[in-house]
């Protein structure tokens, strides 16, 4: 299998030399890895820029690339942070620049970082639920700026009330069914994706990003491009529960998964 979604020390998250996230690749076993460091513009709260020089990147990313030929492919992604007010910076960082994918990920609401937890100050879970899919819903509109939308319902991960059991998952997906519906409806439009994000587990929640009933109502609407992705920051989270992974999909009706070079889908067999 292929992790779609790892960071390196190009994140300001992450103090991993590539070389020790190829070799962890390497080690579980993967047929590939892609890159996917940050490029969140205006990122809260100091509104700095986190990008990276795409030069030095470019040039440490083939130096692996051609050592490891024949052991473990590696493609060279970027995690674009996405927020409707700097959608013309974005695109103008990502101009001229030759990445075989690009997650678009939704890291900052209404300019305020999910993370903090003064992103929920003064209103209720539910209204930063909605907050988060207005924005959604509007990024999504830029196809140019992703191939798949990473951690479609990564929200839920800093709401006060956490959903456990699949009776509070439910009542969360009755909660986000018609934002979340249209979002998806849009994304299988343009002819894009999704991510299966194992991360959730990892951050304890009781399911991936997305929790089961979106892969679900994604399969229903007809959507078929889907990655898996770690969202590793560390060696050892590398691969993580992508057998578990696979096995929803299929238990799901999902017959194949996504690869993208040079922003092409390729569609593997699970």
């Amino acid at each position: 299998m292929h992790d779609f979604h790892v960071h390196t020390y190009y994140s300001s998250d992450s103090s991993a030399p590539i070389r020790n996230m190829v070799d962890a690749a390497i080690k579980e076993n993967l047929e590939g890895i892609c890159l996917t460091d940050h490029c969140d513009i205006a990122n809260p709260p100091t509104y700095e820029d986190e990008i990276y020089d795409y030069g030095d990147y470019y040039a440490e990313v083939q130096q692996y690339r051609d050592k490891h030929l024949d052991k473990i492919a590696i493609r060279m992604g970027i995690e674009v942070g996405l927020q409707p007010s700097v959608v013309d910076r974005n695109r103008e960082y990502l101009r001229g620049k030759a990445y075989d994918f690009l997650i678009g990920s939704i890291h900052s609401v209404a300019k305020q970082a999910l993370y903090r937890e003064d992103y929920l100050a003064g209103i209720t879970d539910e209204q930063g639920i909605f907050n988060y899919f207005d924005d959604l819903a509007l990024c999504i509109q830029d196809t140019d700026l992703y191939d798949v939308v990473g951690h479609i319902d990564g929200v839920r991960r800093y709401l006060r009330t956490k959903a456990v059991g699949p009776e509070a998952e439910a009542q969360l997906f009755q909660l986000i069914e018609e934002p979340l519906t249209h979002c998806l409806k849009e994304i299988i439009h343009h002819g894009k994706g999704i991510e299966v994000n194992t991360s959730g587990l990892r951050y304890g929640l009781e399911a991936f990003h997305p929790m089961t009933s979106i892969l679900k109502r994604y399969r229903d609407l007809g959507g078929e491009i889907i990655t898996i992705g770690s969202d590793a920051h560390f060696p050892q989270h590398v691969g993580y529960c992508f057998k578990e992974a696979r096995e929803l999909l299929l238990h799901l009706g999902f017959k194949y998964y996504s690869l993208f070079t040079q922003r092409q889908a390729e569609f593997i067999t699970l």
